[in-house]
């Protein structure tokens, strides 16, 4: 049968992953997938067990190979089993567009115990959430706030909580975009609904309104202080170029969103270029102490454990990397 061909009951073939020579058929909800028990197999030690139990009499067949239905997603289930079968298909670090392939693999190589592919998933997961303010800082890519409910659900799942508190954030700063009814309702993410844990949604709706009432306007209180800057040349002058950047800043937004750390950006320093070089350097440095300080204390916010226990969750679960299997 061709892969491209519907069989008489309506049900998928995957195209590259139905080979013609497999001896067993994944079927995920209507997707099927021919592929090799022995690779299976030897790939996970679940998949073993149970592809070693004893089958009835009755076992459902295709094409003379037993089916095996999973209670899985087909969407999540093609990218466990392609990464599975293409050793190169997981290798590149997916784009934004594809964090599911992250979440599939991730959480189906957990629930199936591959150990290899769990951890190059969780490579690319951390890679996508900072633990410190310099990775942070040079972090390219914005992610939706569906997509940050996702990787929390995803993290509480599989034990990666060293990803929580950017997760977090980026929800809080999606917020006014994405609406506070979904986030508590729950929300579409491509063909899956995200929902909150009830803990971890009282901890967010708390932790955002500190994010947004208090460290936002935080956050700027370098341009007001400190006043006068010893060693000031400008005088007046100073003083005014001060009070024109918080007066723009201020007319150019109807309303701050949650975003403490980019609040004030590298562009924004422009406002300031009346300003004597001394006062310069001693604003950008109250600036940069300040997101210290709020990165510091950022996973307090959302009731998670300090950055130093983070870490060393993250070092602890990323620090082997395991070999295939092999038959």
């Amino acid at each position: 049968m061709n892969p491209t061909e519907v069989p008489p009951n309506g049900l998928q073939l995957v195209p590259g992953l139905w080979f013609e020579d497999g001896n067993v058929i994944i079927q995920a909800e209507t997707d099927h997938f021919r592929i090799y028990r022995g690779v299976l197999a030897a790939r996970s030690p679940i998949f073993n067990d149970m592809l070693g139990l004893p089958q009835p009499q009755e076992l459902e067949t295709l094409e003379g190979c037993p089916v095996v239905r999973l209670p899985d997603a087909a969407l999540e289930v093609a990218a466990f089993l392609r990464a599975l079968f293409d050793s190169a298909f997981f290798e590149p670090y997916p784009s934004p567009s594809e964090f599911h392939i992250i979440a599939g693999i991730l959480r189906l190589s957990h629930k199936y115990d591959v150990a290899y592919l769990r951890h190059r998933a969780l490579v690319h997961l951390s890679s996508l959430y900072s633990t410190t303010l310099d990775e942070w800082d040079l972090q390219l890519t914005s992610w939706p706030a569906s997509t940050s409910m996702f990787a929390i659900e995803l993290a509480r799942e599989v034990g990666a909580e060293w990803i929580l508190p950017v997760a977090f954030y980026n929800l809080a700063a999606a917020a006014h975009n994405l609406g506070m009814k979904e986030i508590i309702a729950g929300t579409a993410f491509g063909s899956f609904h995200v929902k909150l844990g009830a803990q971890d949604l009282a901890h967010f709706l708390e932790g955002y309104l500190l994010q947004r009432d208090n460290e936002t306007s935080t956050m700027l209180r370098f341009l007001h202080s400190p006043v006068p800057v010893i060693g000031c040349t400008g005088g007046s002058k100073c003083t005014l170029a001060r009070l024109i950047a918080v007066t723009q800043f201020q007319a150019d937004r109807v309303e701050y969103p949650a975003i403490p750390l980019d609040i004030w950006g590298q562009t924004d320093w422009t406002r300031l270029s009346a300003a004597c070089s001394t006062c310069l350097k001693a604003l950008k440095y109250t600036h940069a102490a300040a997101r210290e300080s709020f990165w510091d204390k950022l996973p307090g916010l959302y009731g998670l454990l300090e950055w130093d226990e983070l870490r060393k969750m993250k070092t602890q679960g990323l620090k082997n990397d395991p070999e295939p299997r092999s038959w």
